[in-house]
């Protein structure tokens, strides 16, 4: 029996290892590190929707243009808009910590339609009642699950 025990222990962490996919949605607000818990992505009307809300309730909801890898840039000053961050300090039903993006991209590197799977890297500058500021910068997706 005690041969046994550390053998299944093994094989079971080796069983475990081969299926599993990491995925991640990572960045820093105003210089500070933000992990979602899981992220969650949603085509609606050939655009995604990306969702990531960390454990201690700050939000990041992406709205993309399209769903082809590539780069989608949002610049108020050029009235372009391919895609649009929001920004919520909490999950307070309130808006008033929400801050939207007036400037900003995201790069998608991969979509993968047939496993359902995106990655790319984002930032955005984020404003309320135009005085209020949240730089999110270095924002990366990793492998987040697409659900259509």
């Amino acid at each position: 029996m005690k041969r046994i025990l550390p053998l299944f222990i093994i094989l079971f962490l080796l069983g475990c290892s081969k299926d599993s996919v990491t995925y991640r949605m990572t960045a820093f607000i105003n210089g500070d590190a933000w992990q979602c818990i899981m992220p969650v992505i949603v085509v609606e009307n050939m655009k995604l929707v990306i969702t990531g809300t960390s454990l201690d309730g700050r939000t990041i909801i992406i709205t993309v243009n399209g769903i082809s890898p590539g780069r989608y840039q949002l610049s108020a000053a050029e009235g372009l808009a391919q895609c649009a961050a929001l920004y919520k300090a909490s999950l307070q039903v309130s808006d008033e910590d929400a801050y939207a993006s007036i400037d900003g991209s995201i790069t998608l590197s991969s979509v993968d339609q047939v496993n359902n799977r995106v990655s790319g890297t984002f930032q955005f500058s984020c404003y309320r009642n135009l005085t209020e500021s949240v730089s999110i910068t270095q924002g990366q997706i990793t492998n987040a699950k697409i659900t259509f």
